[in-house]
């Protein structure tokens, strides 16, 4: 996932997609924001969603503010042994299921009807070098290849797009069965509950039953 690394080609890639450079690293109160238009804020952030918590708190007070999160989508590695170069696809295909860990760090936010979220799946090119000093690889970067599809979260109900393909009730396990891992549907589905999209109807053996609300 691009969110764990430090991406400074990404970060000014998507910067540039997203506005030209004279409404960029604009001065907000006593905050800077990646991109500042007429009618928004944009904040491009690669990690750390925990980071943006006190920009937030005093963004959203008077202003839009649209988070963008780069996800990779398809990641074509190349590997640098000493002189041996080798290039593969990584098996891993990114999807909006990695950015669960991110918006659990915000999700007292997320229900603010101020707050867009972009979730950018991209292509990119990762090279990794040979660690002499310890096993394994170092990875050097994440570079953009391409843009491969934008999900827009305008609005709270959009965050359904996460359980569309569930039933109108379900559990963390029907959820776990088909995206993500146990540990990470039960982070979802207390994000959805936080911002109010689902809720607890009972129980379902010993598995809690969900409900959408429909906001």
């Amino acid at each position: 996932m691009i969110g764990e690394l430090k991406e400074k080609s990404l970060h000014s890639f998507l910067k540039n997609f997203y506005a030209p450079s004279i409404n960029q690293e604009v001065k907000v109160g006593p905050y800077f924001a990646d991109i500042k238009n007429d009618d928004e804020i944009i904040e491009i952030q690669t990690q750390g969603f925990d980071k943006l918590r006190d920009k937030l708190d005093y963004y959203l007070k008077d202003y839009k503010v649209r988070l963008v999160y780069p996800i990779s989508h398809i990641k074509t590695l190349i590997v640098s042994d000493n002189d041996l170069v080798k290039t593969r696809k990584s098996p891993k295909v990114g999807s909006i299921y990695d950015a669960i860990k991110e918006l659990y760090k915000i999700k007292s936010f997320l229900g603010n009807p101020n707050l867009k979220l972009d979730l950018v799946l991209i292509d990119t090119i990762e090279k990794r070098v040979k660690n002499n000093s310890r096993k394994g690889y170092l990875k050097i970067e994440n570079y953009p290849k391409e843009i491969y599809k934008i999900i827009k979260i305008e609005r709270v109900d959009d965050y359904n797009i996460f359980i569309d393909d569930l039933g109108e009730e379900f559990t963390s396990l029907n959820l776990a069965s088909k995206k993500v891992s146990k540990r990470n549907a039960s982070i979802l589905l207390n994000i959805l509950r936080s911002i109010g999209i689902i809720e607890i109807i009972g129980k379902n053996g010993r598995a809690y039953l969900y409900r959408r609300k429909h906001v």
